[in-house]
């Protein structure tokens, strides 16, 4: 048996998730001739193979190089491992799917006013934020102060809203005082890469 650390990972050397563990589970050690684990592309993208004799380590840290050393394209992969004994035997087992992503989340946002007044008098009371992301797990919005403490958090599956109006709340619903204010989105997927906006003052 076959087993990941994690289904996806991003080798991209910023230290955030840029390897993988594959635990080979293989209950008969001794009498092996060769093994080899072959990680291939689903669509047929270049994978890796790696090949010993007599011993199997418990488990591997793939840092997804290919053959050659370089970064695997981005898709989905699989882990097939063959080992073969003196004795003739040669099971196999495959992996789940692997996901190489190196693609940080992106996204921009945009407003229409950057000074208002939310006094209710019906002149300038909030600002709109028009937001554009890419197709992430969540995205965090935040409204933060000028020391950066933030006042107020909203959170998005998917895509963030394309549209957004703000009075001038904190998250408990209380007027923040009069001041400067930044604003922007932030995602991290599934491998450990980070997209983030520009703020917005």
């Amino acid at each position: 048996n076959i087993s990941l650390s994690d289904s996806f990972f991003s080798p991209n050397g910023d230290g955030v998730k840029d390897t993988v563990v594959l635990t080979l589970a293989v209950p008969v050690t001794t009498g092996i001739e060769r093994w080899s684990l072959a990680l291939k592309g689903t669509t047929g993208q270049k994978g890796r193979t790696l090949t010993g004799s007599a011993s199997i380590p418990p488990s591997i840290v793939f840092d997804g190089k290919d053959d050659q050393g370089a970064v695997l394209a981005e898709g989905s992969y699989v882990a097939r491992l063959e080992v073969l004994y003196v004795n003739g035997n040669n099971p196999s087992a495959e992996s789940p799917a692997l996901t190489v992503d190196v693609t940080a989340p992106s996204a921009s946002a945009s407003t229409d006013l950057t000074i208002f007044s939310p006094d209710g008098d019906g002149n300038k009371d909030q600002i709109t934020i028009f937001q554009e992301t890419s197709e992430e797990v969540l995205w965090t919005g935040v409204f933060g102060d000028i020391d950066g403490r933030p006042v107020r958090s909203l959170s998005w599956r998917g895509r963030a809203d394309a549209q957004l109006e703000w009075g001038g709340r904190a998250d408990a619903g209380e007027q923040v005082p009069d001041g400067t204010y930044f604003y922007s989105l932030k995602a991290t997927d599934r491998a450990g890469n980070t997209g983030e906006s520009r703020r917005l003052r």
